[in-house]
C-alpha cells in the first residue's frame, strides 16, 4: 500500500494505491465520510441524510492511473437486521444509480467499485446488535453489485 501525497497542490490526489499480491494489480482507493450531525442536516431525508452521490462525484472527480475503489461511510444510527428491507441500503443504491444517469457537469465520471459503509454502533454505544453494515456496488460496473446474477462454475 502506497499513500499519496495528498498536500501536493499540483495535481488531486486518492487516499492510497493498493496492490493486490498474487496478480500485482493496483487499485486506487478513495475514502469519503459523512460528517454532519442530524441537527446540522435539518428536515431529514436519505438523500440528504446519506450524501452518497455527492460524495461519489467528488471521489469520481480526483485523477488516478488505476481501477478505481471508492469507499464511503455515512455514519448514520440505523441499525438493520437480517429481514430489514430498503433503508439507508436501498437509499444509497438509488444514489449511486443516480449519479450515473446524471453525472456532474453532463460528463461520464470513470468506473469504481462502490463500497457504502455504516459502524451503526457508534451511534448506539448501547444497542445490541448494532454492527457494521456495507454495501458492496459498482459505477458504471453492471457486473458487480446487489441483483447481480453469477453462477458458480463446479468444475472450474
Amino acid at each position: 500500500m502506497n499513500y499519496e501525497n495528498e498536500s501536493d497542490g499540483r495535481s488531486s490526489h486518492v487516499e492510497f494505491v493498493a496492490t493486490y499480491p498474487a496478480t500485482r494489480k493496483k487499485f486506487s482507493i478513495e475514502v469519503k465520510a459523512r460528517n454532519r450531525s442530524v441537527v446540522d442536516d435539518g428536515p431529514v431525508d436519505d438523500i440528504k441524510r446519506l450524501r452518497v452521490a455527492s460524495k461519489l462525484n467528488k471521489a469520481l472527480a480526483k485523477e488516478t492511473d488505476h481501477t478505481r475503489v471508492v469507499m464511503i461511510e455515512i455514519n448514520i444510527p440505523d441499525v438493520l437486521s437480517e429481514t430489514s428491507r430498503g433503508g439507508w441500503p436501498d437509499a444509497a443504491l438509488d444514489q449511486i444509480r443516480y449519479a450515473e444517469k446524471n453525472p456532474p457537469e453532463g460528463s461520464p465520471k470513470p468506473s469504481a467499485y462502490v463500497i457504502v459503509t455504516n459502524h451503526a454502533f457508534h451511534n448506539n454505544l448501547t444497542e445490541i446488535g448494532a454492527e457494521a453494515q456495507i454495501l458492496a456496488a459498482g459505477y458504471r460496473i453492471p457486473d458487480f453489485g446487489p441483483g447481480v446474477e453469477f453462477i458458480v462454475n463446479a468444475h472450474a
